[in-house]
């Protein structure tokens, strides 16, 4: 299945046929409709939102990403559908780190990751990709020196250190260094920054909930575009 610019309604009912279950089918259709409403508000030109059933190997565990565009294909972002349950398992089971920019004094302080945050903060994550495909300037660890800003400081202190905890990590279980360089290098550092900002924009909110109004907010929306849009000082 490799479903693009579909209607949602159309995506359900196909979804719904292949047997997914509802509540996998709503968080797709969430996470599909976020990353249309952050790429619809920075580029003129939409592009495909495919939904695969089937992982690759490119994305072994991940529930959504970006692909550039190749000499076989068009840019388009992609949702594995077979990955969707144990991401968000995984992530809803993770302290949200947001909450240290935003007051939380140690990690252990720290709440656990909502569903609304890790939605909103993965299709930041991937529509981030595609600025970057399209010339953004990053993020590398070196700018915690010269950025001004405490709040984006703090976010790429501690993106640095999780980055230095995963490779850690995937080395004692045995992953090859080609598995490490594509977790952990300079375009997954900077879109994790501005991840980390997104979450903590709207930590404790129910964007998906009760505050879905605040994406109607023109203010608020302004916020969240400055940070997916934020580069680092020249």
């Amino acid at each position: 299945m490799a479903k693009a610019m579909f209607t949602s309604k159309d995506i359900r009912a196909e979804l719904a046929r292949m047997g997914i279950k509802k509540g996998v089918i709503k968080i797709i259709l969430w996470l599909r409709s976020l990353i249309i409403f952050f790429d619809s508000r920075v580029f003129s030109k939409p592009i495909p939102i495919r939904l695969c059933r089937k992982t690759s190997k490119s994305y072994p565990d991940d529930m959504a990403g970006y692909s550039q565009k190749t000499k076989k294909h068009e840019e388009h972002y992609i949702i594995f559908i077979s990955n969707v349950n144990g991401f968000m398992r995984h992530e809803c089971r993770l302290k949200n780190i947001a909450n240290l920019l935003v007051g939380k004094s140690s990690y252990e302080d720290c709440p656990y990751s909502s569903k609304d945050e890790v939605l909103i903060r993965i299709a930041a994550h991937e529509v981030r990709h595609r600025l970057q495909y399209h010339s953004t300037k990053k993020f590398y660890r070196r700018h915690i020196h010269s950025v001004k800003h405490p709040f984006l400081r703090e976010a790429i202190r501690w993106v640095g250190l999780l980055f230095k905890e995963d490779a850690k990590i995937y080395r004692e279980k045995g992953k090859s260094q080609k598995f490490i360089c594509h977790r952990i290098n300079p375009l997954e550092f900077d879109a994790r920054v501005i991840e980390c900002c997104i979450a903590a924009a709207v930590q404790g909110k129910e964007i998906l909930g009760k505050d879905i109004h605040l994406l109607r907010n023109r203010r608020f929306v302004k916020k969240l575009l400055l940070i997916l849009q934020a580069k680092p000082p020249v």
